[in-house]
């Protein structure tokens, strides 16, 4: 079995781009990659490009592929991975393509509007390194299930790209309010699930990430499958060729499918990679 931190084979032609988000939709809910897409991740077919786009940070990617025995501590991925909703995009071997970041003055508006919110934990995305303004119990058990490692607050933010702010919070309520509260700032509003809020620069989203990438690599011309299950997800899917949605899903997202896959009985993967040898390959 190759290892993922091998590189495919040069010249490989490649006719399809499966992108694939990750908590939710490769990862099950206790945080584990599903069996039969193991042996994909570590040698997939050498016509498809692989391509992971996910809310998180590189660090955390790595770690919860480290976890999962897919990758040893050290090593990158060799497939591009789009992080934090596309504010910072790697190729493959964790290369940065490039990064956006929120203005200082909006980073200040935000804190103006999220300091009241006491049950919300809080959290500014950089580059790779994560920033804890406040951190509940409840965002504690978060921080874990998710391998986000933050650390503490500088005395001044402004000096810092932020990527991302991320708001935990067991009930959703306060989230609610504050997806309203940033209606009219200049920056993009999503969910990765109903305790999880998320602003990021406008303009910024999975789907711009992607198509970087894409550029990037000389891949824009492929079809591109994409496999995604929550609100973040939505740009994507949209931009798809053809769209797949587990069973487990967010309404929204189900919407956009073409097809809704029974993740717990055979994977992610595997089930895209037959759809397309059935339509496109015979």
């Amino acid at each position: 079995m190759t290892s993922p931190s091998t590189p495919p084979p040069s010249g490989t032609e490649k006719e399809l781009v499966l992108c694939f988000d990750m908590d939710g939709t490769i990862l099950d809910q206790h945080e584990r990659f599903y069996p039969q897409d193991v042996p994909i991740l570590h040698s997939p077919p050498p016509h498809v490009q692989l391509l992971l786009a996910t809310g998180r940070s590189l660090p955390s990617v790595l770690l919860t592929c480290v976890k999962n025995g897919l990758i040893e501590a050290g090593q990158q991925l060799p497939f591009p991975v789009v992080c934090q909703n596309g504010g910072v995009n790697y190729l493959p071997g964790g290369v940065t393509l490039n990064m956006q970041s929120i203005e200082p003055a909006l980073v200040d508006e935000i804190i103006r509007q999220i300091d009241p919110y006491w049950e919300v934990t809080i959290l500014f995305f950089l580059i790779e390194d994560i920033l804890a303004y406040r951190v509940t119990p409840y965002g504690e058990k978060a921080l874990a299930l998710y391998d986000l490692d933050p650390k503490p607050m500088p005395a001044n933010l402004r000096d810092q790209p932020v990527t991302k702010v991320m708001l935990i919070s067991q009930d959703p309520a306060p989230l609610a309010s504050l997806y309203q509260d940033g209606a009219d700032l200049p920056l993009e509003r999503t969910y990765s699930f109903d305790t999880i809020l998320e602003f990021g620069p406008r303009g910024v989203h999975k789907a711009a990430g992607i198509a970087s990438l894409l550029d990037a690599l000389g891949l824009s011309h492929l079809p591109l499958y994409v496999a995604g299950d929550g609100m973040n997800d939505l740009t994507m899917l949209k931009a798809a060729t053809r769209a797949f949605v587990p069973d487990t899903g967010s309404q929204p997202a189900r919407q956009l499918a073409h097809v809704i896959l029974p993740v717990r009985q055979h994977g992610l993967l595997a089930p895209i990679l037959a759809d397309w040898q059935r339509d496109h390959r015979g």
